[in-house]
Order: structure tokens, then C-alpha cells, then sequence
């Protein structure tokens, strides 16, 4: 019953709009696209949040909410899939809706995010489009709730789907609604279609929607596969093929490069680099940047493993100068991550913080779910070197959190002995402080007493 009011009303907005707009006028085809029931209101009884239209070209419809017999306008009429989600987004113990659509024949990002009192729906994020953007959620400041995190690439000229650079724009929730902490603008070129995880088409379109594998689980399945196959036979049979061919000495330069990873892994490090030093010469010639970083990024976690970390940081350095032109944000990301913590090892906490910050920064959320821990992890790390502990903290029990899905034993051991470490230390600097106003007020007392006898 309430799905055919949803058409019923969704078919006199489109009637209205068509008129106003001088549009085609045929609106029997109205479909809901997509129907949530949840008490937004706090009220007891649910409400229903929905978003229909015709699905035509663009998929023309609003986006709103049923309370009772009273309908609320969401996202009014316009082009773009609008895409409502239900969540406690800001953290507050109270629901929000959330509303994504493509707009502008699908080259920007529109976000909507209401609260609804029983009577009336009020935004709490600023009314502004994103060009082929891409929204997130993470915790950017250890404080337990998620920054919007969006990209938005700046359009310099030239094809929209070549490389382009982008500004990521980081949003922290305020009792009333979304204000801007921060904006990065990135130097580096990014192909929209890693960022946006779309395929961008010859107008700057998504032209699919699909969820791109992230690189680690692309890792995982590739070293899964090298691990099962035998190694010996898989070189031996790319020697037979015409070495003088593209697409052999790519295959090639990515077997040396998953060797190196099963050798690191195994502890053979002089032949995990040689294979990534004959990984990085393929590239090179190839002119494969991404490539390239992803093999410097190895050979400076071997060193660093091995305790040679002024090694690794120059190596992670090159990984870093190999996307300087053109870079893929997860590859930038995982080598600032281990530089971060490169540095915290080396005396230059101030440094590492910086970096991991920026890892946190740049990953995706497919590579983020892969390696949540690590991240905080390092954070932890780097404000346990700086003495700030109320930080270090936060960040040791978000990476405890993170290891109890999934991670091993190990990194659940490191944690946790993390946490013990900033724990001890917070102690012991509070005991400190406690003797320290003692002996002040001793001091004081004793200075008064003088004072009164004289």
C-alpha cells in the first residue's frame, strides 16, 4: 500500500515537473528504485524513506520521505540516480538520510544529508556538487566518529577521463550540520576512473557503476596464485614466449614482482630484491610508474624489516618520486604509510605523523578494510613518540578493534602491547604531575610561613 502511494506521489511531482519543464509528460512507467523503513524520527512508528521515477535515460525522480499521510520532499525533481541510505552518520545516537545522486548527465557528485523532527526535514551538509566525485567515511582524528571524506578532481583541460588532479575535501559534524575542517589540493595526477571507480567515458561520464577490486585483495589473489602454481615453471615458460612482445615482459615484470613479495615473505631477502630490481628495470623501460613504486615500496620493506631503515626511507622516497606525475592513491598511500613509520623509528616522529596522516588520507576504502590496523596502528606509534598519549591511545584501541576481525595473532600481540606501553606511560606521567603540585604547594606553604614569621 505505501509503495503505490510512493507512485502516486511520485508520478504528480514528475506531472508537475514536466509541465513547468515543458518535458515529455508520459509517466505511467514510475517505478521505486529504492524503499527504507526506519524510525527517523525517533517517534516509535516507522517512516519510510524512498526514491523513484521513470527510468529513463538519466532516470529522472525525486527522493522522499512518508510519514504517515504527509510526504516530504527530500531531493526535489532533477536528473541522477539518487541513492537514499538510513545510518546515524554523525555519531550523535540519532538517524540520518543520506542521499547520493549523479547529477549533471552523471559527471558530479551530490550529497544530501537530512534530519527529520516528525515535521519537517532539515540539511546538515552544504548544497554544492563535486566534478567526478567520490565520497568516504573514516575517522580522521581518532575522535570515534567518520569525516566525510570527498574527492573532487579539478578539470585543468583535456579529455575529462585522462589523469587529473583532485582536491579532497575533508567534512567534520558540528551540533548543526557539516562544516569544512580542512581541504587538500593534490599536485599529483590521478586517473579519474581509480578515484571515481567507475569507467569514465568520453564526456567525463561514468558510464558503468561497479566496485573495483582493491589492489590488496588484488595482491592477495595474485600471491595466492603464485604460491599454488610452481614458480620455476611459470619463468621457464615466459622465457619461451617472444621476450620482444608488450604484454609478455608486462607478465614478466609481474611475476618477478610477486616473487619478490613470496620471497620477502619467506625471509629470502637477497633474492626477494633481485626480483624486484628486475620488476622495477621492466617497468622502467615499459614506462609503468605505478609498477615501479609498487616494487621500490617492496624493496624498502625488505630493508626495513631487516633493520636497515635509512635504507628503506630512501627507498620509499623513490616509490613516492615514481607517482610524481601520475600516481594511483592507494600505491601513494601504502608508501607514505610505511615511510610514516620509517621516520617514528628513526627519531622523526613529527615526520612519520605527517605521513601516516596523509596514508590514512589517500586510501581507498577497499584498501583501508584490507589494512584498517596498520594504519592505526602507525598513528599510534607516532603519537606514542611525541608523548601525546590521549591520542596514541585512541588510535592503539581503534587498531585493536581492527585486528579482532580479522588480523593475526601477531598484530593483535602489537596493539595491544602498544596500548600497554601509552598506558603505563600515561600513568606514570600523571603520577608526575600529582608530585610535582605537591611539592609546588609544599614550596608555596613553606614561602607563606617564612613570610608570616618575618
Amino acid at each position: 500500500m505505501a509503495d503505490q502511494r510512493i507512485i502516486d506521489f511520485t508520478r504528480s511531482v514528475l506531472d508537475r515537473e514536466a509541465r513547468t519543464m515543458n518535458l515529455p509528460r508520459d509517466t505511467s512507467d514510475v517505478k521505486a528504485f529504492k524503499v527504507i523503513r526506519a524510525d527517523v524520527d525517533g517517534g516509535g512508528e516507522d517512516e519510510t524513506c524512498f526514491a523513484a521515477g521513470v527510468p529513463w535515460f538519466f532516470s529522472r525522480g525525486v527522493c522522499g520521505l512518508l510519514d504517515g499521510s504527509r510526504f516530504v520532499e527530500l531531493v526535489p525533481f532533477q536528473e541522477g540516480f539518487r541513492d537514499p541510505l538510513v545510518t546515524d552518520i554523525d555519531g550523535d545516537g540519532h538517524l540520518e538520510i543520506v542521499t547520493r545522486a549523479q547529477v549533471g548527465s552523471g559527471a558530479f557528485l551530490k550529497l544530501g544529508i537530512f534530519r527529520y523532527d516528525g515535521s519537517a526535514a532539515v540539511s546538515l551538509f552544504p548544497d554544492t556538487v563535486f566534478h567526478q566525485g567520490l565520497l568516504e567515511t573514516k575517522d580522521l582524528d581518532l575522535d570515534g566518529v567518520d569525516e566525510l571524506v570527498i574527492w573532487e578532481a579539478r578539470w585543468e583541460g583535456g579529455a575529462q577521463w585522462q589523469p587529473q588532479p583532485f582536491t579532497i575535501h575533508v567534512y567534520h559534524a558540528g551540533p548543526d550540520g557539516y562544516r569544512t575542517a580542512f581541504e587538500e589540493r593534490l599536485v599529483t595526477r590521478y586517473r579519474p576512473a581509480s578515484i571515481v571507480s567507475r569507467t569514465i567515458g568520453m564526456f567525463g561520464i561514468p558510464t558503468t557503476i561497479e566496485h573495483r577490486y582493491s589492489p590488496v585483495a588484488e595482491r592477495g589473489r595474485q600471491l595466492e596464485s603464485l604460491r599454488a602454481a610452481a614458480q620455476a615453471t611459470a619463468f621457464t615458460l615466459l622465457e619461451r614466449l617472444d621476450m620482444t612482445d608488450r604484454g609478455n615482459r608486462e607478465e614478466l615484470s609481474r611475476l618477478y614482482s610477486n616473487s619478490g613479495l613470496v620471497r620477502a615473505c619467506i625471509g629470502d631477502e637477497q633474492i626477494a630484491i633481485e626480483h624486484f630490481r628486475e620488476a622495477i628495470d621492466l617497468d622502467t623501460e615499459l614506462g609503468r610508474p605505478v609498477g615501479r613504486s609498487i616494487n621500490q615500496t617492496g624493496i624498502a620493506n625488505v630493508h626495513r624489516h631487516a633493520g636497515r631503515t635509512q635504507e628503506a626511507i630512501t627507498w620509499y622516497e623513490a616509490a613516492l618520486h615514481s607517482l610524481n606525475e601520475i600516481s594511483d592513491r592507494d600505491r601513494e598511500s601504502d608508501a607514505n604509510l610505511e615511510l610514516g613509520l620509517a621516520l617514528t623509528e628513526t627519531g622523526q616522529p613529527e615526520q612519520g605523523l605527517e605521513r601516516v596522516r596523509r596514508a590514512l588520507l589517500l586510501t581507498s576504502m577497499g584498501n583501508l578494510r584490507q589494512q584498517d590496523w596498520k594504519h592505526y596502528l602507525y598513528l599510534g606509534e607516532a603519537h606514542r613518540a611525541l608523548n601525546q598519549y590521549a591520542q596514541a591511545e585512541a588510535a592503539f584501541r581503534m587498531a585493536e578493534s581492527a585486528t579482532s576481525r580479522s588480523a593475526t595473532s601477531e598484530i593483535r600481540w602489537q596493539a595491544k602491547y602498544g596500548l600497554g606501553l601509552v598506558l603505563r606511560a600515561s600513568a606514570a606521567a600523571r603520577k608526575r604531575r600529582r608530585h610535582s603540585s605537591r611539592r609546588s604547594a609544599r614550596s608555596s606553604s613553606s614561602a607563606a610561613s617564612t613570610c608570616r614569621r618575618r
